[in-house]
């Protein structure tokens, strides 16, 4: 198991810091960074679905994951600092489902609620 992975599964969130600050140091890509983290959120969830992790050891990987996160966004914005439009990610797309005001169809709940006699 990788160290970061270890770590962060372990509930060792300032070891796992360190390691995240290390690797992006010696030019790991942050994607794998974040391949990594993911991995090590499958077994927090292993762990919970055995009865050994519960819901506070969750809510430290959730944070975990959140600031190694913040640090990979710092990294890839400041890597694509001297491209044009780079550094920011694009804004998401419009919805596509045609969600409500859209002028597109309704969803299944506002038109349910209508039929009961309220107003969407």
């Amino acid at each position: 198991m990788h160290p970061l992975v270890e770590a962060m599964a372990d509930m060792k969130e300032q070891e796992a810091l360190k390691i995240v600050d290390e690797l992006l140091a010696q030019g790991e890509d942050p994607n794998h960074v974040l391949d990594l983290s993911s991995e090590a959120m499958q077994v927090v969830g292993e762990r919970y679905q055995e009865g050994t992790y519960f819901l506070p050891e969750l809510i430290m990987s959730g944070e975990m994951l959140r600031k190694i996160g913040e640090i990979l966004y710092r990294e890839t914005a400041q890597a694509g600092a001297g491209s044009p439009g780079a550094g920011a990610p694009p804004p998401p797309p419009p919805p596509q489902d045609g969600g409500a005001g859209s002028g597109g169809p309704e969803n299944v709940v506002d038109a349910e609620y209508r039929e009961e006699g309220g107003k969407t």
